[in-house]
């Protein structure tokens, strides 16, 4: 049994991006399930009350077990993004307003990393520039033991639909891609939507653009719309900012995974002094060490259940002295090996773990 290491942070995860029912718009998809909307949906574990008759979105633990239960019965490891290229289930409305707020393709990115956190809740994106470069990375900011796959790559495949649509002239294969997760067994529509340059058991989910196409204009550009947009946008983001908690995580995804980080730098990312970011953290029951015990702990069972690194690989990708040192504080974590996490997916098929 692998257990909760924030099971309170956990529980604060408020809805994802899809509508359960948009499923039975996907007439195809549903005859390839086998036709029976609320059957998929509790053998997949979704409760009832968010499936036909609830036309409210799906928090991320049940998208995360739809997509992975559909990507099995179907023997599909692509599921997610054949999911992303169906427009009834795609937030194209809200995309659409973000693109309408942005002049050029990295406007669109940094809007998109500063605004979707309100609409994609328990998912943080952020955005890195430097000289030749855009980047957009994307982290779950809970474990959670199936779907990861398919929810990165419903998402990335999203964002790279819209971004082709609207960009004028077509901007082409992207400079690379990156997944945490394993390859998949047919890549030819990665290869389509990505381009050929995607690469599989990275450090993380990450976006690459070259800078000229960041600078690519948008063709649904408009400055009347923007004036009105953006304001609206904003409006919104400081009527429901992000918790504290996601907002330190925000801050250690951008700065990468050196353990050794100075909180003081993270406290100025966020507008605090060290001692006020402890201070709140404490009312909230929490502290800075339990954050990065969180952070880690997800990524090394993210990297263990969803990649082929090998332990060792882990450790290191984690900056530990050596594996011994990663499955000891693993152990502490989990209350369970990280070789035995390992043998345990190997044991079971991909099959995906009990948490409890």
């Amino acid at each position: 049994m692998v257990k909760h290491l924030f099971p309170d942070h956990q529980n604060t995860i408020s809805p994802f991006l899809v509508s359960s029912a948009g499923f039975l718009h996907t007439q195809d998809l549903m005859e390839r399930l086998g036709g029976n909307y609320s059957a998929i949906c509790s053998m997949a574990g979704i409760p009832s009350a968010l499936q036909v008759n609830n036309n409210g979105p799906l928090t991320i633990i049940y998208a995360a077990s739809l997509y992975e239960f559909c990507a099995r019965s179907l023997k599909a490891d692509n599921f997610g993004l054949q999911l992303s290229k169906y427009e009834s289930l795609a937030p194209m409305g809200l995309a659409i307003r973000y693109l309408r707020a942005a002049r050029t393709v990295a406007e669109f990115l940094k809007d998109f990393c500063i605004y979707a956190e309100e609409y994609f809740k328990g998912l943080v994106f952020y955005f890195h520039q430097s000289k030749n470069t855009y980047q957009l990375g994307c982290e779950i900011v809970f474990p959670f033991h199936a779907g990861h796959r398919q929810i990165m790559e419903y998402v990335f495949g999203l964002l790279c639909n819209e971004i082709q649509s609207v960009c004028e002239p077509y901007i082409g294969p992207l400079l690379s891609v990156q997944f945490r997760h394993k390859p998949p067994r047919d890549k030819s529509l990665h290869n389509k939507t990505f381009g050929p340059r995607v690469t599989y058991n990275q450090k993380a989910n990450v976006l690459v653009f070259s800078s000229d196409v960041g600078e690519r204009i948008l063709n649904k550009y408009s400055a009347e719309q923007q004036s009105r947009i953006r304001p609206t946008l904003e409006a919104e983001r400081l009527r429901n900012p992000s918790d504290l908690v996601t907002r330190i995580i925000h801050s250690l995804c951008l700065k990468t995974f050196d353990r050794r980080h100075d909180w003081s730098d993270v406290a100025a990312s966020l507008a605090l002094s060290e001692r006020s970011l402890q201070r709140r953290l404490a009312e909230q029951g929490t502290s800075c060490a339990k954050i990065a015990e969180y952070f880690y702990g997800n990524l090394a069972l993210q990297h263990l259940q969803q990649s082929d690194l090998s332990v060792a690989d882990i450790a290191t990708v984690l900056e530990y002295a050596d594996h011994h040192s990663f499955s000891r504080a693993f152990r502490k974590w989990y209350g369970i090996t990280p070789a035995a996490v390992r043998k345990q997916q190997l044991a079971s098929a991909g099959a995906p773990l009990p948490v409890t």
